[in-house]
């Protein structure tokens, strides 16, 4: 078993929910693909969702299990402020 497995595993077990700034970043908006691909965690990306959307199609990502946090349009920002 490799070193990410010892992370990995335990992760897959008990996924969370993470939340990623920047993430019109595409290392962050990769990152947080895989982490739902892979099962371990459910991802919030904070950022703009048109300028995200499109940096995932330009790489070929799909966006289908990310959820994304726009700061221009907080529907949900109260929910998270109280949380």
């Amino acid at each position: 078993m490799g070193i990410l497995s010892h992370i990995i595993s335990p992760a897959q077990s008990s996924p969370r929910f993470m939340v990623l700034a920047e993430g019109d970043d595409i290392r962050i908006i990769e990152a947080a693909v895989r982490a739902s691909n892979d099962k371990i965690a459910d991802c919030i990306l904070i950022g703009t969702r048109e300028l995200i959307e499109r940096r995932a199609l330009d790489a070929g990502l799909s966006l289908d299990k990310i959820h994304i946090e726009d700061p221009l349009r907080p529907e949900k920002s109260p929910a998270y402020a109280d949380a």
